[in-house]
Parts: structure tokens; sequence; C-alpha cells
């Protein structure tokens, strides 16, 4: 990765950092603060000092995990060459910010009016605590009312990060900044005050492979628009002879079961198993159930213009060719689905179509056989429905996709186009060469570590120290400390946590 403002000694940059905890993405940041270093740049560090109520790493505030979260960011600070200034997120929050952030709405009748509240005009604060909550939960629309407190805590949180943050800049003046993923609730925060402010912002995320890192300019990585762009660019600037063979092998690994960009969702599925009940004789048509979490509060780009959420479109859909007696449909949930809340898989079990078999998330029936033997695959924008294209099956896009635009799949601009598509006699599958794109990209993309090793997706090091193993070594006795009554209840008044929190670890 070139540095920006590299020939700059005088270069300020800034980071804001909050998913300490989960592997790999703090030591992006070391990483990525290490390099500025390297060139003699200026780095202050904006972090939570147990100062928030809940975040994504501690929905419950436990003092603990705030101790732990703290600790790993002073022990990755220390192993950089040079001191970086860290400041908490209250040192720039000022009393006209607290009478805003006291004046928030807290009460929503559901997640779709949560997602519709925004504050100082363009700031996504509902969409952006929406985010968390469906990820964190898993769970599309969460009970509100349930989980009360908590949707007041992030909205509070939030606010209080984009007015600090917004000052922040605004005194700082850093050339520019980085910070996590940004769509999480309190990285949107950050990321919103920077385009407020006009400041460039840079957003990491995972690369290629766990030895790379990706860098995005201004933008979520989730852009459609953007990720179209930098694909096809990636693609033309590939050399010919190579580029085909590298996408190739993103369909061909994947369907092995590699684990190379993440967790295989299908490395316990027997390749040779197949629905009891199905029928050669039937247009098959395969429904991929999407894991959406992820992309369910992004932005307008990502607004299904079908249908309000994939339950519904699935469900109509169903309704909607039962009169074709010669199309039996076959509805995989994703395995992913396994670790949700009953509620939401029950809702899907519960559909009693005859038309329909439901295929649970834990099934050992092999979701490439399915491909195989489908007549066509219907997605609502996960990979399987890029990759049923490169497996030579037409492939029905029911929702939005990263491959959307790349003409590889049929992208109905309504449900009667849809369900026309399903069925229409040999429907023919498309070219793969945005298939190709689509797999040469994720095969490429991103800059390799300098200073960080990852081992695997939860094991990671940062100049030969895995950070995780050194705090997991205090964390029983920080968590015996913790039960000592009397000190937690001292330490539940926030401010006497936070300020031992700046003293140990600032």
């Amino acid at each position: 990765m070139k540095i920006t403002g590299a020939d700059d000694s005088a270069t300020k940059v800034a980071f804001f950092s909050s998913h300490n905890l989960w592997p790999s993405h703090y030591e992006t940041e070391l990483e990525l603060m290490q390099k500025h270093l390297d060139h003699g740049h200026d780095i202050v560090q904006m972090s939570c000092f147990s100062e928030l109520r809940a975040c994504d790493q501690n929905l419950t505030n436990a003092v603990d995990t705030c101790f732990l979260c703290c600790k790993k960011r002073k022990l990755g600070v220390d192993l950089l060459d040079s001191k970086v200034r860290n400041v908490g997120i209250k040192e720039y929050l000022r009393w006209e910010d607290k009478k805003v952030v006291e004046a928030l709405q807290k009460n929503f009748k559901d997640i779709n009016d949560l997602k519709a509240y925004s504050i100082d005009e363009k700031y996504d604060i509902g969409q952006s605590v929406a985010s968390s909550l469906i990820s964190l939960l898993r769970v599309s629309s969460p009970d509100l009312d349930r989980h009360r407190e908590l949707v007041e805590n992030y909205l509070v949180g939030s606010a209080e990060i984009y007015y600090a943050f917004k000052r922040f800049l605004t005194v700082e003046q850093p050339a520019f900044v980085y910070l996590f993923n940004g769509r999480w609730a309190h990285t949107r925060a950050a990321f919103r005050a920077c385009q407020k402010i006009g400041i460039k912002c840079l957003l990491h995320e995972r690369g290629q492979d766990i030895q790379h890192y990706g860098l995005f300019t201004n933008h979520f990585p989730h852009s459609i628009a953007n990720f179209t762009i930098r694909a096809m660019e990636l693609w033309e600037r590939a050399d010919t002879d190579e580029k085909v063979g590298i996408g190739e092998s993103f369909y061909i690994s994947r369907r092995g079961g590699s684990n190379v960009d993440w967790y295989s969702f299908v490395a316990k599925q027997d390749n040779n198993q197949l629905p009891e009940d199905w029928d050669d004789n039937k247009e098959n048509i395969v429904i991929f159930h999407s894991s959406e979490d992820e992309v369910a509060a992004i932005d307008e780009e990502w607004k299904n213009q079908l249908y309000d959420n994939q339950l519904e479109g699935i469900r109509a859909i169903c309704k909607d060719l039962l009169s074709s007696s010669n199309i039996k449909l076959y509805l995989r949930l994703h395995p992913n689905l396994a670790n949700a809340a009953s509620t939401e898989i029950n809702a899907y079990s519960s559909f009693s179509f005859a038309n329909l078999t439901v295929i649970s998330p834990e099934s050992k029936i092999s979701s490439y056989l399915l491909i195989e033997k489908a007549d066509k695959v219907v997605t609502f924008g996960s990979t399987v429905g890029i990759e049923a294209t490169f497996w030579n099956k037409p492939s029905i896009l029911a929702g939005k996709a990263f491959y959307e635009k790349l003409e590889s799949t049929y992208n109905p601009n309504s449900h009667s186009q849809l369900i026309a598509y399903c069925k229409q006699k040999d429907l023919a599958s498309l070219e793969k060469r945005g298939a190709l794109i689509y797999g040469y990209y994720f095969r490429s993309f991103g800059s390799k570590y300098k200073y960080v090793k990852a081992n695997s997706f939860s094991s990671v090091e940062f100049k030969g120290t895995n950070l995780d193993q050194v705090v997991q070594q205090d964390s029983v006795k920080i968590k015996r400390f913790f039960r000592i009554r009397t000190f937690a209840r001292i330490l539940k008044r926030s401010f006497l946590k936070v300020n031992l929190l700046k003293l140990l670890y600032k």
C-alpha cells in the first residue's frame, strides 16, 4: 500500500479505534499506524475508555470486558516504534452536544421506523444502530420494546461519537482518518463526521485472504457502485493469461470447502446428498436464502426494490408458482442461520406450500449438488448467485448483490418478471465473464501485511506478539477481581471507571 502523504513529515493521521477485541481489525490499525510512523507522520487515536453504555464488543458494558479492550489497545501501541496520542470520546464532547443527545428520539415502533431516523441533516444514525442490532442479535427484525435500553444506549453513544469526532477533526485537523468498516453504529458515527467536516476517510476491512487487508476511500466496503468500478479496473489491469485461471480458482476452492477468505459453510456437507423428494422429472428451482445482516441496514443502494424483506419475497414466489404443477421449489436456509434466533428459522420452517421443501441450516445436503442438479437458481444476494452462473446455471437475482451489475445474473425489475423467469422453459445461463471478474477480484484485492501475521481468522500477531493471547492470560485474574462485589459496585460508577482506565491504559 502506498502511504498517502509519505513525503510530508508534518502529516497528521487520525484513527478512530473501536473493535479492538475482534481479531485482525485492531491489528490492521496497528499495521497502518506503524507504516505512517515509518514515514515520520504524527498519529492521534480516539478511543473509548468505557465511556459508551454499550458497544458491539460489549452490549452490557461489562467492566472486565472494558478493561480487556483498553489493555489490548495499550499493549498494541506500546509495540509501535513511536508514541501515539490517545484521546477519549468525551474529551471533545461539550455541553451543547449533550443537550442535543438528551433530546434524541428514543422510542420506535419497529426496525423500519428506526432505520428512517436521522439527525443533523444526513447522519443516518437509526440505520447504523439497526445495522449493529441486526448483526449482534442475529435477528432481521428485533423486538425494539424488548431491547429498548440497548437501542437507547446505542443511539446515545453514536450521537456522542458523532459530535465529539466532528470537534476532534476541527481541532486536530488531520490529513485523513482511518476506521473499521463503517457500517456499524459507532464507526458510522465517525465516518459521517468525516463526511460532514470534509476530511478524507479510509475504511479498512479484510482483504482477499487473512494475509491482506483492504482500504476503501470515502465509501463503505459494501458499496455496489464502487465495488463494480474496482472489480472492473482490477480485471482490466490484470495479466490476460492469468486472470481467468485466478477467477476460476475462486469458485473451485469454494466448492472444495476452502476457507481462504472466510469460514466455509459447506465443509460439513455431504457432496452426494440431495433432498429425499428430489425428482429429476420436475422443473427444479432452488432458492438460496441469504445471510443479510451485513447489508440489512447500509443505505438506499441496498434497498430491495422487489420485496420488503426476504421472508415475504420467498413466500410470494412460492405462492405464485403453486399453480405450476411441473415446478418444484427447494429452499436452502443459509448455514449461518444455525446460530441465529429460533424465530428466524421458525419463520421459514413454518411454510406449508405443497410445492416447497425447506432445507434446514445444519442439513448435510450439498449446496453445490443442488446447484448442479437445479434447472434454475434464485438468490437474494448471496455469493451462490454468481457461483451458479459460473457452474452454468441460470441465476435469478431476487435482491441486491455486489455482482448485480456484472451482467451474469437475471435481474428482474418486478415480482411478475421474476415469476416469468422461473416459468420460462430452457432459460439459458448467462455469460461467465462477470463471474470471472467477481472471482478474480476476491482472489486479488487488498494490500499484504508487513507487520501483521495471521495464523487463522481468530489468531493474529502484530510484530510477533499475539495480543489476544496476552490479554486472555490476564482475563481470568481480571474477571476474578471484578467478582469481588465491592470493586464491581464502585467501578460501576462510570466516572471512576473511565478515569481508572485512562490512568492505566492511555
